[in-house]
C-alpha cells in the first residue's frame, strides 16, 4: 500500500470491490460471485440494446444521455448494469455517492480528516499507531509533492529565467478543496482498510513495520532528492508539451516494431518513460 500525491488522485479507483454471495441466488465460481443464468438474462434485458440505442438516435437526432429512456426502459450505465450482476461489498455504495451531491470545501474535508484521527484514536493504541504511520506517510508524499512545485519554480526562474504558470504551492494549481478532498478520500480508505484487517479479511501492509527501509532517515532523503530532481524535468516537459519530451531512449524510428507504442512513449513525461533503472528509482 504505497500512495503518492499523483497516485492519490486515484484512490477512489484503488477502493476495493467484494462480493458477497447471496445463499439463495448466487452461485461462486473462481472467487467472484455470478447470479444464476435466468438473472442474468433478466439484467441483459433491462440494458439497451445497440439497435435500441440505434432507433432512440435517429428519432432524436443525437445520443441519449445515461438517464434517458431508450424504448421505454430507462438506460443502465455500465457500472449499474455490473452491479446488477453482483451483489458487493458495502462501500461501492459508500463510493458512488461520496460528495455526489457537491463537493465538500476545504475546512469541511479536513474537520472530516480530524473525525477519522478521532475515530481510530477511541479503538485503541493499535487503531492509532495504523492510523499515525499512515497520515504520517500520506504527508511525507504530500510534503515531496510541494518540495517537487516549489523545486520546479524556483529552476524556471533562477536557471531559465523565466516564470512559470503556476501561481500557489500547489502542483497544477490545484485549489485547495481538491486537494484536501484527495487526502481524505485516502483517509477513508485506511478506515475501511481497518475494518477488514480487524475483521482478519487481510494483515497489515507489509511495508508499515517497524524495521523497513521506508521509516529509515537515510531512504527517505534520498528518495526525496530523487523525486524533487524528477519533479523539475517532469514539470519542465509538461510545460513545453513537445512531441520530443514524450520520446523515451527506445523511441527508435529505424525499428518501430522493437516495443509497442505503449513502452515508447512518456505519456506523463516523466523520465525515461519508467524504461530505465534512474527512473524505476525514482517510481520506487
Amino acid at each position: 500500500m504505497r500512495l503518492s500525491i499523483s497516485a492519490i488522485t486515484l484512490v477512489w479507483c484503488g477502493v476495493a470491490r467484494a462480493f458477497v454471495p447471496s445463499p439463495s441466488r448466487t452461485r461462486a465460481q473462481s472467487g467472484l460471485v455470478l447470479r444464476s443464468t435466468v438473472e442474468e438474462e433478466e439484467v441483459a434485458a433491462a440494458i439497451p440494446t445497440v439497435e435500441g440505442v440505434a432507433t432512440a438516435t435517429d428519432a432524436t437526432g443525437s445520443m441519449p444521455d445515461d438517464s434517458s429512456s431508450v424504448g421505454g426502459a430507462e438506460a443502465a450505465k455500465p457500472g449499474m448494469a455490473e452491479n446488477a450482476k453482483f451483489q458487493c461489498e458495502d462501500s461501492v455504495e459508500f463510493w458512488s455517492s461520496f460528495q455526489r451531491e457537491g463537493f465538500s470545501t476545504a475546512q469541511e474535508n479536513l474537520q472530516e480528516l480530524g473525525n477519522i484521527g478521532t475515530r481510530f484514536a477511541q479503538m485503541g493504541p493499535e487503531a492509532l499507531s495504523y492510523w499515525l504511520r499512515h497520515a504520517g506517510r500520506s504527508g511525507y508524499f504530500g510534503a515531496n509533492a510541494l518540495l517537487g512545485n516549489a523545486g520546479f519554480m524556483l529552476h524556471e526562474r533562477l536557471v531559465n529565467n523565466k516564470e512559470t504558470t503556476f501561481t500557489g504551492a500547489l502542483p497544477f494549481n490545484m485549489d485547495s478543496a481538491v486537494a484536501s478532498r484527495l487526502f481524505l478520500e485516502a483517509a477513508l480508505c485506511y478506515e475501511q482498510d481497518y475494518a477488514k484487517i480487524e475483521d482478519g479479511e487481510y494483515r497489515e501492509p507489509w511495508d508499515m513495520q517497524l524495521g523497513h527501509r521506508q521509516s529509515s532517515p537515510v531512504n527517505v532523503a534520498t528518495q526525496t532528492s530523487r523525486f524533487i530532481s524528477e519533479a523539475i524535468g517532469t514539470l519542465g516537459r509538461r510545460t513545453r508539451g513537445e512531441q520530443k519530451d514524450r520520446d523515451t531512449w527506445i523511441t527508435d524510428p529505424a525499428s518501430p516494431t522493437l516495443y509497442p507504442e505503449y513502452y515508447r512513449t512518456a505519456f506523463h513525461y516523466q523520465t525515461d518513460g519508467w524504461m530505465s533503472k534512474k527512473s524505476a528509482d525514482v517510481y520506487e
